[in-house]
């Protein structure tokens, strides 16, 4: 979990959302996803004492119930590395609609650069993961790009993150497991340091330069589960 701004950033504005406007929160990924949220889980406490890292952020999927999910989770470990760092969720919600239930796996951002990422694993001659994860990514590639074309090595640079969440909603509707990922974008934050969208036509334009360096077809079955939400910091940029 990194370190939260004060007063800035997408962990600290998530933090606002769920403890001050939940309630519009919940409204907005009702209108999004059809879906009410009925429960956002409790992170872990991380066993640290330093300030602003008490807290420990859910990775990879953690949140599944070891008992209920034993046959799901040793798949996932041997699906994709246990070594390294697993995707970090920046909250984690139960919902419901009128035929089912499904996770709502939550990334949020405040800054364009916060979109960048390549990953850091090493090959397996080095004993590393990177080419387990190349493997893993073979089939939702396919999925998301609706080809066989996509070089794996795209989706390891630039928007990495990005990539390996969508292998995580494949993964989960594998298994029959439904699950939804829901990308909040803030508009408005003041970090003085960062390149800090004020519009909502900005967060789109960068959405689109994901969806196209990644070749994501947006009309396949999946992106339908992946979702995008616009939150302003304050009203001003409502």
């Amino acid at each position: 979990m990194a370190k939260i701004g004060y007063g800035y950033g997408s962990e600290w504005h998530l933090l606002r959302y769920l403890g001050y406007h939940r309630n519009y929160l919940n409204q907005e990924i009702d209108n999004q996803l059809g879906l009410q949220v009925i429960k956002w889980l409790d992170f872990n406490f991380s066993g640290l004492t330093e300030r602003f890292k008490l807290d420990d952020e859910h990775k990879g999927l953690s949140f599944l119930d070891e008992e209920k999910h034993s046959n799901v989770l040793s798949d996932w470990r041997d699906y994709w590395p246990t070594s390294g760092n697993q995707q970090n969720w920046d909250a984690i919600g139960k919902a419901t609609s009128d035929i089912e239930e499904q996770w709502v796996l939550v990334e949020a951002k405040a800054n364009l650069e916060e979109c960048k990422s390549s990953t850091q694993a090493k090959p397996a001659s080095e004993n590393g993961g990177r080419d387990k994860i190349i493997d893993a990514l073979r089939e939702p590639i396919r999925a998301f790009t609706g080809s066989n074309k996509t070089d794996p090595e795209i989706w390891l640079n630039k928007y990495y993150q990005y990539a390996n969440r969508l292998a995580v909603l494949h993964f989960l509707d594998k298994q029959g497991i439904s699950a939804s990922l829901l990308f909040i974008y803030f508009i408005g934050d003041d970090n003085k340091s960062g390149n800090c969208p004020n519009s909502k036509g900005v967060w789109q334009q960068q959405v689109k330069d994901m969806h196209e360096y990644l070749n994501l077809n947006d009309e396949s079955d999946l992106m339908n589960k992946v979702k995008h939400l616009y939150l302003p910091v304050t009203e001003s940029f409502s």
